[in-house]
């Protein structure tokens, strides 16, 4: 697998678990994409292929507001502008959450029942706490949404990531999160650290680690979790991209991609096409939970 961002890095040694497909029914996977291809092939099919309408949930409006503002503040930073006011990172993230709920509304897609004020005032503490004590403290912030993509030999599709900040020696990753999830072990686990360490190391500029920064709605604490790969687990993850690719190309070639039932992401209130999948709604499946009545 070679990079093919900024610079060009060198192809690695040939290898069985690294055959690929020439080509995908895609012009790039992605962690988000290999992670929903694991849950259920069907909805990346419908995700990816159909691009059908998926449902938004105010938490995650909120969650995209909360990185723009983040982001806007390295920006400043970066590029010579000082330190941006807590009172103008407020402004952008109130301004941004509002835009995104209203495109949301127009689409359709806002899930029912949300509460988008309640969502908006469970990131803006976690704003200012954020601003207040991480931010000051990173070193050489060089790039907001960094696109980084890397190719194997001869195929005509990429693997990207956009790194929320990438720095001089780490790879920073903004979470605004309710889950419980987040822990040293959860970190050293997850794909998207690996993943992106990995792009870094393939264009030639290996980071030091990977840093989650999870806030929780509504409180000023954040947590900084770090994290590094291996040369041995970074090689393991180009062998999971091909593997991913290869399983995605015979899907589509066969017509037969399959469906993931065994977890939250198959019920109604996760997955737009529930109501209507041979493997969800049309089982007799609880709408809300996706237990069997």
């Amino acid at each position: 697998m070679s990079a093919v961002a900024e610079r060009v890095g060198a192809e690695l040694s040939p290898a069985p678990s690294l055959a690929v497909p020439t080509t995908l029914p895609v012009a790039s996977l992605s962690t988000s994409s290999i992670r929903r291809f694991a849950r259920c092939p069907e909805d990346w099919r419908r995700h990816y292929v159909e691009r059908e309408p998926e449902v938004v949930r105010a938490s995650m409006l909120a969650g995209h507001a909360y990185g723009a503002a983040i982001g806007a503040a390295y920006w400043a930073r970066i590029n010579g502008a000082g330190e941006l006011a807590a009172h103008d990172a407020d402004d952008l993230l109130v301004s941004e959450f509002a835009a995104e709920v209203a495109e949301a509304r127009e689409a359709g897609t806002l899930a029912a029942g949300e509460d988008p004020a309640g969502a908006l005032e469970g990131a803006r503490a976690p704003l200012r706490g954020y601003l207040r004590e991480v931010a000051p403290a990173v070193e050489e912030p060089r790039a907001i949404e960094r696109a980084l993509r890397a190719q194997f030999p001869g195929a005509q599709w990429s693997f990207v990531g956009y790194l929320d900040v990438d720095c001089a020696a780490v790879v920073l990753d903004e979470k605004l999160s309710g889950s419980n999830k987040w822990s040293q072990r959860s970190a050293d686990r997850d794909p998207q650290a690996g993943f992106y360490l990995l792009l870094r190391s393939l264009a030639g500029e290996a980071a030091e680690r990977f840093e989650f920064h999870v806030a929780r709605p509504g409180r000023e604490e954040i947590r900084v979790i770090s994290t590094a790969r291996t040369p041995a687990q970074l090689a393991h993850l180009q062998a999971q991209i091909a593997l991913v690719a290869r399983r995605i190309a015979r899907a589509h070639a066969s017509g037969d991609w399959g469906y993931g039932t065994e977890g939250w992401w198959c019920s109604a209130k996760w997955c737009a096409g529930w109501r209507r999948c041979p493997a969800g709604g049309g089982l007799g499946l609880d709408a809300e939970n996706g237990n069997d009545r």
